[in-house]
């Protein structure tokens, strides 16, 4: 990875967040643009090397372009996280265009059918929260950060405490999955307690068990769900169908491993069909891991 002097990296930031205050969707094209030349530059994003490295197969081009959409959505997520922590959810939700598809998630809200919606470091992903907002679709969001308030619909708790207060937050996710309600927290990436490694993109990878004992406790679908920038600087925000669930009653560590199997593969064929997508902090957490053989992480 790249390592920029740090004002120059803050200069493409700051601009950006001025740039999106008074109109969010015009700011963020303008945002966008930023990064695409702060890539060019070499103060933003990856080298199109470390895309190569993820994907041997791709060609240089498909490398050079995933590189500056990734510096640009960094850029536009800089801003964004700036929006937010100003105006809250609520500023982002007034201001940008989300549509929800996929596994009709406001149908099984109002059904009271609880489900996990596993999001990834990926994309738009704090547009997530906003969508669901506008949608009037109550969720428990876990986060790690950056914080932010809470709205009437969107309940935020912070997960970087202490075991103790972590497994607090467990509790009222359960309960609140058995309430019938939607639980939404992140995959990858996270601390701990994480899952055995499985495989994606040939490497050796560990998730969140928070999110694999829920589904395992509470016997609720894990359902993907991915925010991505648009071309006009809005937000599509998407759920996918559930993963492939485990026998309800297998082992308690073969139920989360089989169904960190099947995460792990929906990522992996998410990432070579969007590779521009990957955050930094995912990408380096990709390439730090090492390649898993048939047994396990070599």
């Amino acid at each position: 990875m790249q390592a920029p002097p740090p004002w120059a990296r803050a200069a493409f930031d700051h601009a950006a967040r001025i740039a999106t205050r008074p109109h969010p969707p015009t700011g963020f094209r303008a945002a966008a643009a930023l990064g695409r030349i702060a890539s060019r530059m070499g103060v933003h994003g990856p080298p199109p090397s470390d895309i190569a490295r993820l994907l041997p197969e791709a060609s240089s081009r498909l490398c050079a372009s995933a590189a500056r959409q990734i510096a640009a959505n960094h850029v536009r997520n800089h801003a964004l996280i700036a929006l937010v922590r100003g105006g809250g959810l609520e500023s982002l939700a007034r201001g940008t265009a989300f549509e929800i598809g996929g596994d009709g998630i406001r149908d099984r809200a109002r059904a009271r059918r609880p489900a996990l919606l596993a999001t990834w470091h990926v994309g738009a992903t704090l547009g997530l929260g906003a969508a669901l907002h506008r949608l009037g679709v109550p969720v428990l969001m876990i986060r790690e950060g950056p914080f932010f308030p809470s709205t009437s619909t969107v309940q935020v708790l912070s997960n970087q405490g202490s075991a103790e207060e972590r497994a607090l937050i467990l509790r009222r996710a359960v309960e609140w999955l058995r309430d019938g309600g939607h639980v939404m927290a992140a995959l990858d990436g996270g601390g701990p307690p994480q899952s055995a490694a499985v495989p994606c993109l040939g490497r050796g990878v560990t998730l969140s068990r928070g999110v694999l004992a829920l589904a395992r406790l509470v016997q609720a679908p894990v359902i993907p769900v991915v925010a991505r920038w648009m071309p006009d600087g809005t937000i599509s925000a998407r759920a996918y169908p559930a993963l492939p669930p485990p026998e309800a009653k297998s082992p308690p560590a073969d139920f989360e491993r089989r169904l960190a199997e099947e995460a792990g593969r929906w990522l992996e064929e998410y990432i070579r069909q969007q590779p521009g997508e990957l955050w930094p902090s995912s990408l380096r957490w990709l390439l730090a891991a090492t390649p898993f053989e048939s047994g396990g992480p070599a």
